[in-house]
């Protein structure tokens, strides 16, 4: 199991972790995963397709052989409204 922790920057004009389109939410994220995977090639995967060009990864490494983070960006305005958000991050092979 995989647990992750929220963040959000502080950026200049805009609220404290509020999430708005373009700005970049970090998940600082510990638990088992397959150290063999390759993080130079993630992407989102969302269950309905529609949603895949919602969210990009700009960033996603490992820390420790424990503990990754992710980088991402929300490209759709609007609310969320959900208890857990879940990400299924996927390899792709280049």
């Amino acid at each position: 199991m995989i647990q992750c922790e929220r963040q959000i920057p502080i950026v200049a004009g805009l609220k404290d972790q509020e999430i708005t389109v373009g700005r970049h939410v970090f998940f600082a994220c510990t638990g088992d995963y397959d150290k063999a995977f390759n993080f130079i090639n993630t992407k989102v995967l969302a269950t309905d397709e529609k949603d895949n060009l919602k969210i990009k990864i700009y960033k996603a490494e490992a820390r420790s052989a424990n503990q990754f983070d992710v980088d991402l960006v929300f490209y759709s305005a609007g609310e969320f409204k959900f208890n857990d958000l879940i990400i299924k991050i996927c390899s792709i092979n280049s």
